[in-house]
């Protein structure tokens, strides 16, 4: 949805047959209960483009996510900016400003961005892209207050991160003040006592791409064993039901 408008308008991001990405914004009638055609589109934008961001007033318009090129579109205004990025895929946007003046951007390698428009009160002169440092990837960014932001990770752990003026010795102008563990998205485990004590502890194998970790769960896991075999050199291991009509499953097949 964007803003400023008397009747609620969205603007959508379509893929025609050839594959060409394009913007178009329709209207809600709230008379006829109906989509209607809205008051601009936009042909041919960037074919990697996969994210909107809703500017609010008094600035309008929105801005297109690319994997190579960042852009701010207003067709009332007849306003369009295009900045060049290194190629990447931003997974994550957060507000800074209320007026919609500066955002933080996410990456799939949790680098964190910040994005400026620069408004003269009237239309948008131009933008700018600054990078502040590496964190989690990113699903969620929400800017809390004094430089304060949460990163929610769905691949690796959330962050309380601090974003600094200046730069550190390692080029970053953030600091992490707090982390919450997160073990998923978990994609094998086993069970081991690893100071045989005949106390089972989960080995997990955890998160993806530059978050992945190995994670040993101690506590919250209990563990009762109901039946062991030994049979050395299994390498499968699946359940079959009776018959197809059957409702549960009877037989454990072991490879």
């Amino acid at each position: 949805f964007l803003y400023g408008y008397a009747q609620p308008t969205i603007v959508l991001l379509y893929q025609d047959p050839k594959e060409l990405r394009h913007l178009k914004t329709y209207q809600v009638s709230t008379k006829d209960k109906d989509f209607i055609a809205g008051p601009w589109s936009q042909t041919g934008v960037e074919i990697g483009a996969t994210m909107i961001i809703p500017v609010p007033t008094p600035i309008g318009g929105c801005i297109l996510l690319g994997e190579q090129t960042i852009s701010y579109l207003n067709g009332d205004k007849g306003d369009t900016k295009t900045i060049h990025m290194d190629i990447t895929v931003i997974r994550a946007w957060g507000k800074i400003d209320e007026d919609g003046r500066r955002y933080l951007l996410g990456d799939h390698l949790g680098q964190l961005y910040v994005l400026v428009l620069e408004f003269d009160g009237n239309k948008v002169l131009g933008l700018k892209l600054d990078t502040l440092g590496e964190t989690s990837s990113a699903k969620t960014i929400t800017y809390l207050d004094s430089g304060v932001v949460f990163i929610g990770s769905c691949f690796g752990d959330s962050q309380l991160i601090r974003l600094h003026p200046d730069k550190d010795e390692n080029d970053s102008n953030i600091e992490v003040l707090e982390s919450f563990t997160n073990l998923g998205p978990i994609q094998d485990f086993c069970v081991v006592d690893l100071e045989r004590q005949g106390q089972g502890q989960v080995v997990t194998c955890s998160g993806t791409l530059k978050d992945g970790s190995l994670r040993v769960v101690r506590n919250g896991i209990g563990i009762n064993e109901q039946a062991a075999v030994e049979l050395p050199g299994i390498k499968g291991l699946w359940s079959l039901r009776e018959s197809i009509e059957a409702q549960y499953d009877k037989y454990l097949i072991q490879s």
